[in-house]
């Protein structure tokens, strides 16, 4: 890819799998600083809120960068209904998917911080 020989309209397996992989490690690097933020005090509900258009984005900016995703295909939820192969499990429809994010986050809302109940990090006492 960095030679500029790699043509993303072509099916390249390989090439696809590694973009994804990269998409995956970026989304996880992300992840991990918003953990390290709740555990430096800073409130779960709104780091979540926050952070979930990061995840996302950083998880597909790859694949946007190649040119196999639209830039305005990132944004937001999914538009469409979505199907895992081998699963007993369907995923919800959109609009449901809106509503179910929706009532998350009022939900971890009012979940109770441990580290506000506390004047110190649990983390520092181990």
């Amino acid at each position: 890819m960095r030679s500029g020989e790699w043509k993303p309209d072509k099916d390249d397996l390989d090439a696809k799998n590694a973009l994804a992989a990269r998409g995956y490690w970026q989304a996880f690097q992300a992840v991990k600083k918003s953990v390290s933020a709740i555990f430096q005090g800073e409130d779960s509900a709104e780091i979540a809120e926050r952070d979930l258009l990061i995840w996302h984005s950083e998880m597909f900016m790859p694949c946007v960068t190649a040119g196999i995703i639209k830039p305005s295909d990132v944004v937001g939820y999914r538009s469409h209904q979505v199907y895992i192969r081998n699963s007993m499990h369907t995923p919800l429809n959109p609009d449901a998917l809106r509503d179910a994010m929706s009532t998350l986050f009022s939900l971890l809302k009012e979940e109770v911080n441990i580290w506000r109940l506390s004047k110190k990090p649990v983390l520092a006492e181990i």
